[in-house]
């Protein structure tokens, strides 16, 4: 089974080097950006099955990456990440799509819990469209296959 893609986007170099060294520990396949456009260019570029968003950034902030990132990747569960942690923040990102919002204080464990849990919403996502898809061609009017027995009432 191929990994699964993280897209990791932090003006943080540091904490971004921390995240793929627990990520990739963990099985998947990262691919990191520190500013917003770089992280359009690998979404235009490549699917991922999930994306780890900073909130504040320099140059395009995290909500305006989030809108843009889910243009591109309707499905892309994405976990907002702020050391600027506020209810407004969670809110206002949740609001615009984001599947989850998490507080810079995480450890490990943590965030491999929410990022699993996103990665399966995502999923789920994409096998619904599919299933989506694959209803009206399998019982479209044609594929309908009727018989009637007609028996004279006694």
């Amino acid at each position: 089974m191929a990994k699964e893609k993280i897209l990791v986007v932090d003006d943080d170099h540091d904490l971004l080097t921390l995240m793929q060294a627990w990520l990739e520990a963990a099985g998947y396949e990262v691919s990191l950006a520190e500013k917003g456009e770089d992280a359009l260019a690998r979404a235009e570029a490549q699917i991922f099955n999930a994306a780890i968003l900073d909130l504040k950034m320099e140059g395009m902030d995290g909500i305006a990456l989030l809108e843009r990132l889910l243009q591109i990747q309707p499905h892309l569960p994405v976990i907002m990440a702020t050391a600027h942690a506020t209810i407004a923040n969670a809110v206002e990102a949740i609001r615009k799509g984001a599947y989850d919002f998490l507080a810079k204080s995480f450890d490990t464990e943590e965030l491999l819990h929410r990022l699993e849990k996103a990665l399966e919403v995502g999923r789920l996502k994409v096998e619904v469209d599919q299933l989506r898809a694959l209803v009206p061609k399998r019982y479209h009017f044609e594929n309908i296959i009727a018989s009637s027995e007609s028996s004279p009432r006694s």
